[in-house]
């Protein structure tokens, strides 16, 4: 949190006017009733403020249903729709899953500004940020269970030194935000109600606090080594999938 709210009071964003531009015909977004002009004020919740919130929401949310509340003639109006999968390649050649729905944005020097929030909103925004992120991660490691998961965007120590070398390039900015991004995530992960991490503890306690007592050491010794199998099972995996 910390970390993500210095970056914004210090340095603000830049963001884009968020309007529809061009909805190319027959597109998923033409097909759910997007128009010419319309200009874009949430999806999923998600308040957008600039181009660049739109393009991140939808871009993390292939093939999986999200709700967008347009604004079309000084009116609000509510649209759900499904982003296609389709693959990219960014500047350094890795390829990313990522959703489409067919809309693009005529973008002039003019459109592009520096928001820089108060101290009071940019806690909201900071909070704001920080449950994309929880809640982008959570989806995709739900895809896996309904068998929408890319395995290729699973990685190891080995990826994270490729990745937070590449982004160095980008800049110290880039450099910190990555790093908010990995601690963030790591937490996440710990929290994973698998015995052996943190929330296997929290579960534990969860279930002595309905039963009014502990589990015996024999259930709780066999949570352990399967928390242990699972974890060493993905640190394996995740190495294999690094070199690969």
């Amino acid at each position: 949190f910390l970390v993500l709210y210095a970056l914004l009071i210090g340095f603000g964003r830049y963001t884009i006017t968020p309007v529809l531009d061009v909805v190319a015909p027959d597109s998923i977004a033409a097909q759910a009733g997007l128009i010419d002009g319309d200009t874009v004020l949430s999806v999923d919740g998600f308040k957008v403020r600039g181009f660049e919130d739109f393009q991140r929401l939808i871009a993390t949310a292939p093939e999986r249903t999200v709700t967008l509340v347009i604004e079309r003639d000084g009116r609000p109006q509510t649209f759900a729709l499904t982003p296609e999968s389709a693959t990219t390649t960014d500047r350094f050649g890795n390829e990313h899953r990522i959703g489409r729905i067919g809309v693009s944005k005529n973008i002039e020097q003019d459109d592009v500004t520096v928001y820089r929030p108060d101290p009071v909103e940019a806690v909201g925004m900071t909070f704001e940020e920080i449950r994309f992120i929880i809640d982008r991660t959570a989806a995709f490691l739900g895809d896996f269970f309904v068998g929408r998961g890319d395995v290729d965007q699973l990685g190891g120590p080995v990826k994270v030194a490729k990745v937070s070398g590449e982004v160095a390039s980008l800049g110290i900015v880039a450099l910190i935000t990555l790093m908010a991004l990995l601690s963030l995530n790591i937490g996440i992960f710990n929290l994973l109600p698998i015995p052996m991490l943190d929330g296997g503890h929290l579960m534990y306690y969860l279930v002595e606090a309905v039963r009014g007592r502990p589990l015996s050491q024999r259930v709780q010794e066999i949570g352990f080594r399967f928390g242990l199998a699972v974890v060493f099972t993905l640190t394996v995996f995740t190495l294999i999938n690094d070199i690969f």
